[in-house]
């Protein structure tokens, strides 16, 4: 079974920040050859409730949250941290 994506972009559609975010962790997750996957908050009460003011959020390995504005070198840094033996 494949191993789940370390890199989460919490956001919903028609959302222009989370657009940019999604370009961002594009460009970082292939640097590392990591797979990312969206969420899309506006689908479960709970994570609307707990995102809805501060999409888009990057989680990283679910232990490091990136909120927006984040900088790719903080991305970066994140995921190095999550693939380091």
């Amino acid at each position: 079974m494949p191993e789940s994506p370390i890199i989460a972009l919490y956001g919903k559609p028609d959302c222009h920040l989370c657009d940019e975010a999604e370009a961002m962790v594009k460009v970082v997750a292939q640097e590392f050859g990591q797979a990312y996957r969206k969420v899309d908050i506006a689908s479960d009460a709970g994570l609307l409730a707990e995102y809805r003011y501060r999409i888009p959020v990057v989680r990283v390995d679910n232990r490091t949250s990136l909120d927006w504005p984040m900088t790719p070198g903080q991305l970066r840094r994140a995921v190095q941290a999550a693939i380091r033996p």
